[in-house]
């Protein structure tokens, strides 16, 4: 939701794609490609709460910082100076729409039970396939801390832009990746998270690793409910 409601993060939709085509169904439409740290970006409108479900008219935020919160940074030798004050990144995890696929090696089959069926027990994490660990599987849990890994990892990123992360980037927080509208076990993904970041906060320098801060929505937009499941 982040990606539409910034509105230079919505612009970047219409000049960055390198989509081939224009047919949803075929998933070849035009959208941003992923993993996508957005620098510079503000909140300018307000209206978005954190859960989605309450939701008000989108108006013109008068606490936005237009210039208090400038920082220096450099790319590529030249000098300019960005917002420091909401940078973000966004990506996804590796399952979705596992619940519509054949299965893979290791896993019970499901013949007798459709999509809805599918859907219905993975939002109670009941789902057997949410738990995958077998590593031909496309969707199983090491593909799941791959995907975070290979996000957050300030290796990931050309030498030239990782001074400019280490610059405005201070913490990364989260919430039910994985777990929203990809069904996705919200117990499992939580420590796919855990895996992951201890291998790549230490990449973002010795003595200075990126902390991960995980929020719990007592309600969320996809998946109403599925977060309390943590609390187990």
């Amino acid at each position: 939701r982040l990606m539409t409601y910034m509105p230079e993060v919505f612009l970047l939709s219409f000049f960055l794609s390198e989509a081939p085509g224009t047919v949803p169904a075929e998933r070849n439409t035009p959208q941003l490609r992923q993993p996508a740290w957005i620098l510079g970006a503000r909140k300018m409108m307000n209206g978005l709460d954190g859960t989605a479900r309450f939701n008000q008219p989108m108006r013109k935020n008068p606490g936005v910082q237009m210039t208090s919160d400038l920082t220096d940074v450099s790319i590529g030798g030249k000098a300019i100076r960005i917002s420091s004050a909401q940078p973000f990144l966004a990506f996804m995890s590796d399952n979705q729409d596992f619940e519509i696929s054949q299965g893979c090696a290791g896993l019970p089959t499901q013949g007798e039970c459709d999509r809805y069926c599918r859907t219905r027990l993975a939002r109670d994490n009941r789902f057997p396939w949410q738990r995958a660990v077998d590593a031909r599987c496309p969707f199983a849990f090491d593909k799941q801390v791959r995907a975070w890994y290979g996000a957050t990892a300030l290796v990931s990123y050309s030498p030239q832009v990782q001074p400019v992360l280490k610059s405005v980037v201070r913490s990364l927080g989260t919430g039910p990746w994985g777990s929203g509208l990809w069904w996705g076990d919200s117990q499992v993904f939580m420590l796919a998270m855990w895996v992951a970041h201890a291998a790549a906060a230490a990449t973002w320098g010795e003595g200075a690793p990126l902390p991960l801060d995980y929020y719990l929505y007592a309600a969320f937009t996809e998946n109403p409910g599925n977060q309390c499941f943590v609390h187990g």
